[in-house]
């Protein structure tokens, strides 16, 4: 992992963390045919001295799909009546599992960077398990790139009430009946919890190793829709949190270098970059089910993205696995959607603008506080 080589996809045909948004396990295939198509077409990872912009990583001409239980999409989920908030369990256990193994392979034994397309966002519980299996003697931090934080917890045998959290909230005194936060029971609305070690024991479970992220070894990128109790433990738990507005505010290259410096400090040695496409702005974003005004543009995730790849090695960190997830083609005007995602994959993997275009990482005395 020293942050130049081959690179492969590994799609997660997976929608069932998300529960409502049946579409989602069209995503992997849409988003790697794109990709492809662009790379093939530009020639992006050609190496001719006259273009001076050879890939940082070289996709393998094959890739691996992960069979997942989408067939039964439709069919309620075993034990929904135990499972109230913590939809569809087995099907995520089964999927991560598998992930994990998978991502840990392709590391160890293979030499690569995995890719990983989803699916909904509950697969990076089997991306960031991968990792830390894969590097038992190395920290380990994840760049998390999301609309939302994820960061909710759900617990078997617990039913989530109609109406409780505006009853708890709005009755002084009033005592929470629940353990978990989540609102909804979706376990794409858990995953980075999971990676620090806070839900449901079948679920931390997936991490056999024992091994979890430490929360302030976490940054993320672009958040803007956060449920109230899951705001409180971000804050409370040490991570940093870059809003949608702070990146408007401070711009794109103060706030992704902040977070490259934030984990740096922490001695971070390797890190999981996650990308959820609904970060970007709703207004733009056809394809997905979670849109939400307010988010970045194009142009700024895109820079993100090729800060990322480049100021991370710079800075003594490795990229050691990365997923992009919540493409849904159902829903995808003029594939609009899933070629923005392709577009975004291209310039992880290298592609530039002009030959020889870079930008300095500077000192954190340069970024503004």
């Amino acid at each position: 992992m020293n942050g130049s080589g081959r690179a492969r996809i590994i799609r997660v045909p997976f929608g069932l963390g998300a529960n409502k948004h049946p579409g989602l396990e069209l995503g992997p295939s849409a988003v790697e045919q794109l990709a492809r198509l662009r790379i093939r077409e530009f020639q992006l990872d050609a190496t001719r001295v006259s273009t001076r912009v050879p890939f940082r990583y070289r996709l393998t001409p094959d890739s691996i799909a992960i069979e997942t239980p989408d067939a039964h999409l439709g069919q309620p989920p075993p034990n929904q009546h135990k499972y109230a908030s913590l939809t569809h369990l087995e099907a995520v256990k089964e999927t991560c599992r598998n992930l994990r193994d998978l991502v840990r392979c392709a590391i160890l034994e293979d030499a690569m960077l995995p890719l990983v397309l989803g699916g909904d966002h509950s697969i990076a519980i089997g991306s960031i398990a991968g990792l830390l299996e894969a590097c038992p003697d190395r920290k380990v931090g994840v760049i998390w790139i999301d609309n939302h934080a994820d960061y909710n917890t759900g617990f078997r045998d617990e039913t989530i009430e109609p109406n409780e959290y505006d009853a708890w909230h709005s009755r002084p005194g009033a005592a929470k009946r629940r353990q978990g936060t989540t609102v909804t029971g979706h376990i794409h609305g858990m995953s980075l919890a999971i990676a620090t070690g806070s839900g449901d024991s079948e679920l931390t479970g997936i991490y056999s190793s024992g091994r979890f992220v430490d929360p302030r070894c976490i940054a993320m990128l672009g958040v803007r829709d956060l449920d109230r109790e899951e705001r409180d433990r971000v804050f409370n738990d040490g991570l940093l949190a870059l809003s949608s507005r702070s990146i408007q505010y401070r711009g794109v290259v103060d706030c992704t270098r902040a977070a490259i410096l934030h984990l740096q400090e922490r001695g971070v040695q390797t890190v999981h970059v996650s990308f959820d496409i609904d970060v970007l702005d709703g207004s733009i974003l056809p394809g997905t089910g979670t849109r939400v005004p307010g988010g970045l543009s194009f142009r700024e995730a895109d820079l993100m993205l090729k800060l990322l790849r480049d100021w991370l090695p710079q800075a003594g960190i490795s990229i050691g696995s990365f997923d992009m997830v919540e493409v849904n083609p159902f829903i995808d005007k003029e594939a609009r959607t899933a070629n923005l995602a392709a577009r975004l994959l291209c310039t992880f993997l290298g592609e530039e603008i002009l030959a020889g275009e870079t930008f300095p990482l500077r000192s954190a005395t340069e970024v503004p506080s």
